[in-house]
Protein backbone atom coordinates (compact mmCIF):
# COMPACT_ATOMS: atom_id res chain seq x y z
CA UNK A 1 0.00 0.00 0.00
CA UNK A 2 0.57 3.77 -0.12
CA UNK A 3 -0.48 6.54 1.64
CA UNK A 4 -1.23 9.79 -0.18
CA UNK A 5 -2.21 12.35 1.83
CA UNK A 6 -4.90 11.00 3.92
CA UNK A 7 -5.57 8.40 1.63
CA UNK A 8 -4.28 4.87 1.76
CA UNK A 9 -4.37 2.43 -1.78
CA UNK A 10 -3.58 -0.93 -1.62
CA UNK A 11 -1.45 -2.67 -4.37
CA UNK A 12 -4.97 -4.34 -5.76
CA UNK A 13 -5.54 -1.79 -8.68
CA UNK A 14 -9.58 -1.67 -9.64
CA UNK A 15 -9.89 -1.61 -13.55
CA UNK A 16 -12.62 0.99 -13.19
CA UNK A 17 -10.65 3.74 -11.85
CA UNK A 18 -7.06 2.39 -12.36
CA UNK A 19 -6.11 3.68 -8.74
CA UNK A 20 -5.36 0.68 -5.87
CA UNK A 21 -8.36 -0.01 -3.65
CA UNK A 22 -8.78 2.54 -1.02
CA UNK A 23 -11.29 -0.20 0.84
CA UNK A 24 -9.88 -2.63 3.65
CA UNK A 25 -11.33 -5.66 2.40
CA UNK A 26 -9.48 -9.08 2.40
CA UNK A 27 -10.29 -12.58 1.04
CA UNK A 28 -9.64 -16.33 1.41
CA UNK A 29 -10.24 -18.98 -1.68
CA UNK A 30 -9.46 -22.47 -1.57
CA UNK A 31 -9.88 -23.94 -4.97
CA UNK A 32 -8.08 -27.08 -6.89
CA UNK A 33 -6.02 -25.32 -8.79
CA UNK A 34 -3.77 -21.93 -7.46
CA UNK A 35 -4.43 -19.30 -10.36
CA UNK A 36 -8.13 -19.90 -9.89
CA UNK A 37 -7.60 -19.56 -5.66
CA UNK A 38 -5.37 -15.59 -6.98
CA UNK A 39 -7.48 -14.62 -9.27
CA UNK A 40 -10.75 -14.75 -7.67
CA UNK A 41 -9.25 -13.33 -4.09
CA UNK A 42 -7.81 -10.63 -5.89
CA UNK A 43 -11.42 -10.13 -7.60
CA UNK A 44 -13.30 -10.20 -4.21
CA UNK A 45 -10.82 -7.85 -2.89
CA UNK A 46 -11.67 -5.10 -5.49
CA UNK A 47 -15.61 -6.35 -5.72
CA UNK A 48 -16.32 -7.19 -1.86
CA UNK A 49 -19.24 -9.40 -3.16
CA UNK A 50 -19.25 -13.47 -2.23
CA UNK A 51 -19.51 -15.48 -5.25
CA UNK A 52 -20.40 -18.92 -5.45
CA UNK A 53 -17.82 -21.48 -7.72
CA UNK A 54 -18.59 -24.76 -7.76
CA UNK A 55 -15.88 -26.68 -5.79
CA UNK A 56 -14.38 -23.70 -4.32
CA UNK A 57 -14.44 -21.94 -1.24
CA UNK A 58 -14.64 -18.31 -0.48
CA UNK A 59 -14.19 -16.06 2.66
CA UNK A 60 -14.45 -11.99 2.23
CA UNK A 61 -13.90 -9.49 5.16
CA UNK A 62 -14.52 -5.97 5.01
CA UNK A 63 -14.26 -3.01 7.00
CA UNK A 64 -16.49 0.34 6.29
CA UNK A 65 -14.55 3.43 5.23
CA UNK A 66 -12.95 4.95 8.42
CA UNK A 67 -13.78 2.68 10.70
CA UNK A 68 -10.94 1.27 13.19
CA UNK A 69 -13.38 -1.41 14.06
CA UNK A 70 -16.32 -3.37 12.80
CA UNK A 71 -15.09 -6.04 10.44
CA UNK A 72 -17.86 -8.28 8.92
CA UNK A 73 -17.43 -11.37 7.32
CA UNK A 74 -19.27 -13.22 4.56
CA UNK A 75 -18.97 -16.70 3.13
CA UNK A 76 -19.85 -19.15 0.60
CA UNK A 77 -19.10 -23.09 -0.55
CA UNK A 78 -19.89 -25.37 -2.97
CA UNK A 79 -19.39 -28.81 -3.52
Amino acid sequence: FVDVGDVRYSHILDPRTGLGVTHRTAACVIAREGALADGLATALCVSRKPVRVPGVRVWVWTQAPGADQGISRSSSSSS
